[in-house]
């Protein structure tokens, strides 16, 4: 009850604190037919406004209208069902992250994630977590999602693609919303825009709360009694996966002038190390992130975008792991960027994209204190890490049926060093790592038969450079210095759309991940020394099929199949199946809006059996080395479900009953950094959870 009472006192105080009225919607994406679908512009695959239908990659768009109509609660929960896409959750800090064709890495840095166009990830780890960015899918006006290697128009990181997350779009709305539901759930979203005098704004808001699941370790081990310090009284993740988050978001445009500004925090509570054994052990993450630019067009030929980024990175982790002593994690990070963009028509063929980017991370400490132990560890930043890029992009209409574009981008990092200090009294230690040049080039070919039949050749090549940590533990462990890691992929890609409301698509894909950074553990004088190097190698192949209707009386389905096969190419496995990569995705959605506002959504994920990593470290019972790290995970479908009523009682009022796993699918995920649960970690069971709002 008291619960409850807190969720009406909070829709009451979201439903007062503003009264605006509204000017006006975003053009609804369900209005258009499917051809028009295809002529739609989306700025996130060049840094300009371009139609699906030329894009050299594949693109899917995930409206507002998608929000509502299927109930979407988290960014997370939409990435799920995005066609290609699967979310893995080991619960030991880096969160939901995805998969995409094939290849999965616990940490998330293999996808870039921007909002309205800002880069999301830290300097420590150089990680995209969905920590980073906490924001309120009401607030969302869309999501565009560009799959295949960008690190051409991005650099670095963008191995399998670019997420860009919009929420200022311009547009004249102001609302708000409460959420609340099970396991003491409770989320709370605020949107303000519109335009004061010549300044057009945005602001969006959200908070998060959440006891998190409470289930018993033994569904992740096999004898949660033999981990330490876990007992009867603790072996349950009861109030030890709490999560709270803070989020705002601001957009200003004046002119020809913009700026960008967001705060985040996460707090969550996770299992690393060792087991939780108390009151959680605890992961906080604080985000800053200011942009600041300049774009005109200077005439019909011309236009250009200047922009200044800083990006500051605050972490702590405070380990419940024992009774004695204080045990903890600390880092920090700040980064300058700013990038320089030229846009040339030349004429109506051919159209040229160039850019300049420098980026300068000045500032990094990470420490540490095991107070049991009595470790003391720190490691600073003792140079500035630069990374410096030039890119170019060209697209040529050959004919009115065939475009071609190709990119090229030189990207250098310099050579920088660290200070070390193992306990307070012992001597720093001066380490270096060495600079390096990337050289990433992309083609690609569109063929229009017909505005309804659309083919695609596409090649790219992508990179992901090692982390600041990763480093850090490669030179602490006196190994050979990281390189970075590659991808290189083909793909062929159909859409036709042979009935008015009938779109069909086809890919299919052959990538090869190389020299990818493979962590293993080594016992040395006695103790375990966790180091990485460039043995991994992946090859994939795979073929994508998606069928979607757009019905004029409210009727929409999606049906989306992916058969993916990878193979391990380790020189001591060869052709082993790769970790952490289902042979088989299914994803289907289906809703139906009724003319009186409500409406009704049904949507589906199937995720194949996977297995984990192979560790040839591993020790065997019969003295022999290698194996898999834990157990194959079986496969599994669920299902989600959700209501909606708009202009409910009065005008604007809105009110939502959404279900996920409706059916209650106990599932795993296979075990990856939880290094002590080798079933893998648990899936998300049944949640509901109520929704109300109101649009102004």
């Amino acid at each position: 009850m008291i619960f409850m009472l807190r969720y009406i006192v909070l829709i009451c105080f979201c439903l007062n604190i503003c009264n605006c009225s509204i000017a006006g919607n975003l053009e609804d994406l369900y209005k258009k037919s499917l051809e028009e679908l295809l002529d739609l512009t989306i700025s996130t695959a060049g840094k300009k406004e371009e139609k699906i239908s030329e894009i050299p990659a594949s693109v899917v768009i995930i409206s507002s209208e998608d929000i509502k109509r299927y109930g979407y609660t988290s960014i997370s929960e939409i990435l799920k069902n995005v066609p290609g896409l699967y979310a893995i959750s080991d619960i030991s800090g880096y969160g939901t992250t995805f998969g995409i064709r094939g290849f999965w890495s616990a940490n998330p840095k293999n996808i870039i994630f921007l909002v309205n166009g800002v880069k999301q990830n830290d300097a420590i780890f150089n990680a995209y977590m969905t920590q980073y960015f906490d924001i309120p899918v009401e607030t969302i006006d869309k999501i565009e999602v560009v799959r295949g290697p960008m690190s051409v128009i991005y650099g670095e990181g963008a191995f399998f693609g670019a997420i860009n997350i919009i929420t200022d779009e311009k547009k004249e709305e102001t609302l708000v919303s409460s959420s609340y539901g099970a396991q003491n759930t409770i989320r709370a979203a605020l949107k303000s825009s519109g335009t004061e005098g010549s300044i057009n704004y945005s602001l969006s808001a959200g908070y998060f709360n959440t006891d998190g699941p409470d289930e018993p370790l033994d569904k992740m081990t096999n004898n949660s009694s033999g981990l330490l310090d876990i007992h009867s009284g603790n072996n349950t993740t009861e109030d030890r996966l709490e999560m709270e988050s803070k989020h705002i978001n601001i957009s200003l445009n004046k002119g020809a002038f913009y700026s960008r500004i967001s705060f985040n925090e996460n707090i969550e509570e996770i299992y690393v190390g060792l087991p939780a054994i108390s009151d959680g052990t605890s992961y906080i993450r604080r985000n800053t992130r200011f942009k600041f630019g300049f774009k005109k067009k200077v005439n019909p030929f011309f236009s250009y975008d200047i922009n200044m980024a800083y990006y500051n990175f605050n972490m702590q982790v405070t380990f419940d792991w024992n009774s004695i002593g204080y045990n903890y994690s600390r880092g920090r990070s700040n980064t300058y960027e700013t990038e320089s963009m030229a846009y040339f028509n030349f004429s109506e063929k051919l159209d040229v994209t160039t850019g300049i980017c420098f980026r300068k991370t000045n500032d990094i400490n990470f420490w540490g204190e095991l107070n049991k132990s009595g470790t003391f560890s720190s490691d600073k930043l003792d140079d500035n890490i630069i990374l410096s890029s030039i890119f170019t992009q060209a697209n040529y209409t050959l004919t009115k049926k065939i475009k071609l574009i190709a990119g090229i981008r030189f990207e250098r990092q310099s050579k920088f060093s660290f200070l070390h200090i193992d306990n307070i009294d012992t001597v720093n230690k001066r380490i270096y790592q060495k600079n390096y040049t990337d050289f990433i080039p992309r083609f690609a070919a569109v063929y229009a038969f017909s505005p309804k039949n659309i083919f695609k050749v596409l090649y790219g090549k992508a990179n992901s450079r090692p982390s600041f940590f990763q480093i850090r533990d490669q030179i602490l462990g006196r190994q050979n210095k990281l390189q970075n890691e590659y991808i290189q992929t083909f793909e062929l890609n159909y859409t036709s759309i042979p009935l008015n409301h009938l779109s069909l698509s086809t890919s299919i894909f052959y990538n090869t991940l190389d020299k990818l950074i493979v962590r293993k553990l080594a016992i040395e004088n006695g103790e375990y020394i966790g180091y990485g190097n460039n043995s991994g190698k992946i090859i994939t192949k795979g073929i994508e099929f998606t069928a979607q209707t757009i019905l004029p009386d409210g009727f929409q389905a999606e049906l989306s199949m992916m058969y993916q096969d990878s193979k391990d190419q380790r020189n001591f496995i060869k052709d082993m199946v790769a970790a952490y990569s289902p042979k088989l995705l299914g994803y289907f959605k289906t809703s139906y809006c009724f003319d009186n506002g409500l409406s009704l959504a049904v949507s589906g994920n199937y995720v194949d059996k996977m297995e984990t990593l192979w560790d040839e470290t591993k020790e065997n019972a019969d003295g022999s080395y290698g194996g898999r790290i834990g157990k194959k995970t079986d496969e599994y479908f669920t299902m989600d479900a959700n209501i909606r009523m708009d202009d409910f009682i009065q005008k604007g009022l809105f009110i939502s009953i959404h279900g996920s796993n409706i059916f209650d699918k106990q599932y795993l995920h296979p075990k990856s950094t939880a290094k002590f649960f080798e079933k893998g970690s648990i899936g998300q069971g049944r949640l509901l959870m109520i929704s109300m709002g109101m649009k102004f």
